[in-house]
């Protein structure tokens, strides 16, 4: 009886021991449920997570190909214009170059046209006073040819309408021009 008393308290023990650790592994149970509900609570919300990330992704791959297509377009517009550009800066650039060209031709022209007008101008200058030397020197050869009949010509010939360019010279007065001066200065006024 002894020993059946010994394992009758043995198996009491034991039975004890058995039920501490029944309640200890329902706690646990109870809080693994209280986990568990917890962790499906978890599970549902990053579901939803997941699922509104993935419909932010399509909007946003959306949104991606739209500005995507909208920048192409942009690039090509971008592409045209810039063409377009080049285009009139080379033809500006040409046009520029004749125009350079065509505004040295014509200075160059204006110049040589001045040039010209002033040596017209010296010419004429030169031409009176050339002139009347060589009617001076034909005059003298006509009086060496013929002293006598100098004289007789000049009176039949006619008085010739102007001012006269006689070879006479005349005494110079003081601060005055010669008389041929002042011929060649009204010649030279009336040319201009």
């Amino acid at each position: 009886m002894i020993v059946s008393l010994a394992l009758d308290c043995l198996l009491g023990i034991l039975v004890s021991v058995a039920i501490y650790y029944a309640i200890k592994l329902d706690r646990r149970f109870g809080l693994l449920r209280n986990d568990r509900q917890q962790f499906d609570v978890l599970l549902r919300s990053l579901g939803d997570t997941t699922r509104r990330a993935e419909s932010g992704l399509a909007s946003l791959k959306e949104a991606t190909n739209r500005s995507g297509r909208d920048l192409q377009v942009k690039l090509k517009q971008g592409q045209q214009l810039s063409d377009d550009l080049r285009y009139l800066l080379e033809k500006g650039n040409v046009l520029a170059d004749r125009l350079e060209v065509q505004v040295r031709n014509s200075r160059a022209a204006e110049q040589r046209s001045q040039e010209r007008a002033q040596e017209r101008t010296e010419r004429t200058q030169e031409r009176p006073q050339e002139r009347l030397r060589e009617r001076e020197r034909a005059q003298e050869r006509t009086q060496e040819r013929e002293p006598e009949r100098a004289p007789e010509r000049r009176a039949r010939e006619p008085e010739p309408e102007g001012p006269s360019l006689s070879s006479r010279p005349e005494e110079p007065v003081a601060d005055f021009p010669s008389r041929t001066e002042r011929l060649l200065r009204r010649v030279i006024e009336t040319r201009r």
